[in-house]
């Protein structure tokens, strides 16, 4: 009898302990928010680009990660979900790949998303969910010095310098001046398409981030 009050009491210690690691580990990078608007408040940023997003995505990634490790799979799907849903399609990170890139790159990008997702509802294992997370934020990292070539500068900047991000200040307001930025010799329709694309999401933008005199600019 009191071999097994023992034993109860052993099984009883080691169910507070897994309890207690169960809730560390989900616990850890719990301050990560779900959506980019909560991302920039949660960490003042005033200013940011392309490569910074990309760090955020990560973040959120490896959040995924972590909570699958930890068996937390449903919480893991939510924030592998939210890799897309409330970061690369809100930040314009997928417009601006879309214009500036091209579609089929955006495809690819969206499949490793897709990929990331599946590996975590399908219970697919740690090994597999890891390699989905490096491969997407590898994808994202190499787009966003495309964009943002001068490289993460958010920790540099300063209030003053502005509240919207550099990434497409680039983008000229006449043909001409487009032609010659991007070092244009052969053009066809559809390549003016894209131009005008360009433009009419940098006004989009700057709707979005108050600046109406500049996004009206931008629309003329």
């Amino acid at each position: 009898m009191r071999k097994l009050k023992s034993l109860l009491c052993l099984a009883l210690m080691l169910l507070v302990l897994v309890s207690a690691f169960g809730v560390t580990a989900a616990a850890e990078g719990e301050d990560i928010p779900l959506t980019w608007a909560e991302y920039v408040e949660v960490n003042g940023i005033a200013t940011w680009n392309w490569n910074d997003a990309a760090d955020a995505i990560e973040a959120v990634a490896n959040r995924a990660l972590e909570l699958y490790e930890a068996g937390e799979l449903d919480e893991a799907y939510t924030y592998a979900k939210a890799t897309y849903w409330g970061y690369y399609e809100t930040t314009g990170f997928e417009r601006n790949t879309m214009t500036r890139i091209s579609g089929s790159r955006v495809s690819e990008v969206e499949l490793a998303f897709t990929n990331l997702r599946k590996a975590i509802k399908k219970d697919n294992g740690v090994e597999a969910v890891q390699q989905r997370v490096e491969e997407l934020v590898s994808k994202l990292h190499e787009d966003a010095l495309i964009l943002s070539p001068e490289g993460a500068l958010a920790a540099e900047r300063t209030q003053s310098a502005g509240a919207f991000p550099a990434a497409d200040l680039g983008i000229p307001l006449t043909w001409e001046k487009y032609v010659e930025a991007n070092n244009v010799s052969a053009w066809n329709w559809n390549d003016a398409a894209n131009a005008i694309e360009a433009v009419a999401n940098r006004a989009l933008e700057l709707y979005e981030a108050g600046e109406l005199d500049e996004a009206y600019t931008y629309a003329k």
